[in-house]
């Protein structure tokens, strides 16, 4: 089994996943492999799958009004882990903006897949 370097997926009840598809197939591009976990996932499964991997970035995608408290929620249960510190986060949507990068308490936003691949390149060899 290849190594897995980022998990990627939509959170819950977002469903909206052209841009993320297109960022999984960016990231390979910059030697990197992606785990995408699909769309509307759960919580816990973004947790189970950092925690089997050992995966060091995380990429949340959302588009609705409700996606920053899942990506709060998120952050919230790897912090109850013991295992935030270790994982970068990376918020991505049209939407997304400094509010909800501070709702979410993720490391860093983005509003498109250039801004996304730019952070991901500088947290690769971290």
């Amino acid at each position: 089994m290849e190594k897995i370097d980022i998990i990627i997926g939509n959170v819950k009840d977002e469903i909206h996943n052209i841009a993320k598809t297109i960022l999984v197939k960016e990231i390979e591009k910059i030697g990197l492999n992606a785990l995408d976990l699909g769309i509307s996932v759960p919580v816990e499964k973004f947790v189970e799958k950092i925690k089997e991997t050992d995966v060091k970035i995380l990429v949340l995608t959302g588009l609705l009004n409700s996606a920053p408290e899942y990506m709060r929620q998120i952050s919230k249960k790897l912090r109850e882990e013991g295992i935030r510190d270790d994982v970068k986060i990376l918020i991505g949507g049209p939407n997304v903006n400094e509010d909800w990068l501070k709702r979410s308490e993720a490391d860093a936003f983005a509003n498109n897949i250039s801004e996304g691949i730019k952070i991901l390149c500088s947290w690769k060899d971290r």
